[in-house]
């Protein structure tokens, strides 16, 4: 039993990972369709509106399908396939038509992977009765995708190997050897679900569930926008940013601050974990602060060191936020809704780092650069100092 909840876990991660992996891999390449197709920051954004509206679809209906199934592999593979296409698409993209498509495939995968791989994960944690593992697990592999995916497409831009093609590539096979591994045997969480749908009737109603952990759940979501704004900030303007300091700069060695940020982030969330779980967020909203001021002193002075500090310092607030919300929503949450829960805090952080990631596009074509990130600064302090507030007011 241990053997098949191990390699449960494992072919999870990697589920997981490839969906991440393929959500960020375009980032170092977006100055490249940019110079191709010639479109705006505004069409950029847009890119990642796109892939949020697959993803809150997917977030909104798949948890709740899923929870219904004694077998989470229901909708796992098939949100496999999907991200599968979506990487296939975007390999052979020969317009912005075929960039939108592909986000909102890879947007569709995601959604429905990142909320019930979550779920799955915790049924494991149950199945096995050992230490939860759940929330660690989902995170490694979360940012561990989200940082190869941007690692390998500025590799293949650097070394100049099918740069647009190679990475889609790779997180298809990523998706295959996951399927593959998935669909093996039977699945050692099986009897979670069949206990908790037997018997619906005897199932409490969501509202009464939901209102215990309803002000910590607010929360929760509030410092995961936070995360997850700047997050998407660095992933669709970091290379734009590195190529304004650093003049010159070719759009491989850009794209290395996405990267930079999320292997940071991804090292900090497995650290994290190590800390009080309300030390460690209110530090990382400290840091996603002094980020965003890092970002407008290397706009100002033109330092690379500035601007590398700045990803550091970023990244480590975002894991450290993530990490500390994510777990106290997997604490939370009832154990027949573990799904339900988790994609309704992922859609908070995918609306609120959406709405965010569109304002930055259009303040950067009507202020330019500096004057966007300066207003997403002073927003983003306003909004750390409340949640800080609301933090303090939770009881212990």
């Amino acid at each position: 039993m241990s053997s098949s909840i191990g390699t449960a876990r494992a072919f999870l991660a990697l589920a997981l990972g490839s969906a991440l992996f393929g959500s960020m891999a375009p980032s170092p390449l977006y100055g490249v369709y940019q110079s191709r197709w010639h479109f705006s920051s505004t069409t950029l954004t847009a890119l990642f509106t796109v892939y949020a509206v697959g993803v809150l679809v997917s977030l909104m209906t798949m948890g709740r399908v899923s929870d219904r199934h004694a077998d989470r592999r229901v909708v796992i593979v098939p949100a496999l396939v999907v991200v599968l296409s979506g990487s296939l698409v975007f390999a052979w993209a020969s317009s912005l038509t075929g960039l939108f498509l592909g986000r909102l495939l890879t947007g569709l995968g995601s959604g429905a992977l990142s909320g019930v791989c979550t779920a799955a994960l915790a049924d494991l944690d149950a199945a096995s009765g050992r230490r939860p593992r759940a929330a660690m697990i989902a995170t490694l592999a979360f940012t561990s995708g989200a940082a190869l995916g941007p690692l390998t497409a500025s590799a293949a831009l650097h070394l100049g190997v099918w740069p647009t093609a190679l990475p889609f590539v790779v997180d298809a096979l990523l998706a295959v050897a996951a399927i593959a591994g998935l669909l093996r045997g039977p699945w050692p969480g099986a009897s979670r679900a069949s206990s908790a749908s037997s018997s619906p009737l005897a199932q409490p109603s969501w509202s009464g569930q939901f209102r215990p952990v309803r002000r910590r759940f607010i929360v929760a979501c509030a410092v995961v926008v936070a995360a997850w704004s700047v997050g998407a900030a660095f992933m669709a303007f970091g290379p734009t940013l590195a190529r304004k300091v650093l003049l010159g700069l070719g759009t491989g060695g850009a794209g290395l601050v996405a990267a930079l940020f999320q292997v940071v982030a991804g090292c900090s969330q497995m650290a994290a974990p190590r800390l009080a779980r309300r030390t460690t967020v209110q530090a990382g909203l400290v840091l996603l602060v002094m980020s965003m001021a890092g970002c407008m002193g290397a706009l100002e002075t033109g330092s690379a060191w500035c601007l590398g500090l700045a990803a550091i310092t970023g990244g480590i607030g975002y894991g450290a936020g993530f990490v500390g919300s994510s777990r106290a929503v997997t604490e939370i949450a009832p154990p027949n809704r573990h799904a339900q829960l988790a994609s309704m805090y992922l859609v908070a952080g995918y609306l609120g780092s959406a709405a965010s990631t569109i304002g930055l596009g259009a303040l950067t074509d009507a202020l330019g650069l500096q004057g966007a990130v300066s207003v997403f600064a002073a927003l983003l302090l306003g909004g750390v100092v409340l949640i800080m507030v609301s933090i303090r007011r939770l009881p212990r």
